[in-house]
């Protein structure tokens, strides 16, 4: 998977997604209006990182990486029963 395809662009888009983008366009919005340069490469770069779901410097974020991985091991457990040593008065 390309880092910056027009297939990152297409695909993937759910409620945070729509969010960032419009949170971004809002940030450049205000940026234009009131003539701030660093504002607007500001919104631009999270407009690029929602667009291209892309955050923490990886495609996949920072998510932790999910494994569907379980493991099933049919070991024979011994139990040991335990008695007490203490004896009453």
């Amino acid at each position: 998977m390309k880092l910056f395809s027009f297939d990152n662009l297409k695909s993937h888009w759910s409620f945070i997604k729509i969010f960032k983008v419009v949170l971004a366009l809002m940030i450049l919005v205000q940026a234009l209006t009131s003539n701030e340069v660093y504002l607007g490469i500001f919104s631009l770069f999270f407009l690029a990182q929602a667009l291209f779901n892309v955050g923490c410097g990886s495609p996949s974020g920072c998510a932790v990486p999910h494994t569907n991985k379980i493991e099933k091991s049919r070991e024979d457990i011994t139990f040991t029963a335990l008695t007490s040593t203490k004896k009453e008065n």
